[in-house]
């Protein structure tokens, strides 16, 4: 039993040095390092430079001016709103008492709304 153990296991070995051998493995070590990762990896690093320069120097401006422009619009936009709540504010309390301050923040303005068309405030 021991003799054909050991025979079995020395065919195995055989098999598994010619598996392992520098003539049987080169070719794939050649194909995956030196083509695959120095070749390919070389042009996907040039890529990503590129595509990061492209980014960086062009997209990214290109994108902080658009927010620039957002956000002059919403100010402009917020102003406007204010300034229409002001005028409304300033119509219903010119209504009442043309004496009173007209404006939106005061006591007098928001108390004495005379629910005309003019005023859309819903403080009593």
């Amino acid at each position: 039993d021991v003799p054909m153990v050991a025979g079995n296991a020395r065919t195995l070995l055989a098999a598994g040095r010619k598996l392992v051998s520098a003539a049987n493995v080169w070719p794939y070590y050649d194909n995956l390092v030196h083509k695959t990762f120095c070749d390919g990896m070389m042009s996907s690093i040039a890529f990503l430079i590129i595509f990061q320069a492209t980014v960086g120097l062009v997209l990214f401006p290109i994108a902080s001016f658009r927010a620039h422009q957002f956000l002059l619009r919403r100010e402009r936009w917020q102003r406007a709103l204010h300034e229409a709540a002001s005028a409304r504010a300033a119509k219903c309390v010119d209504v009442l008492d043309p004496g009173l301050e007209a404006t939106p923040t005061s006591a007098s303005a928001s108390a004495v709304c005379c629910r005309c068309c003019h005023c859309d405030t819903d403080s009593e």
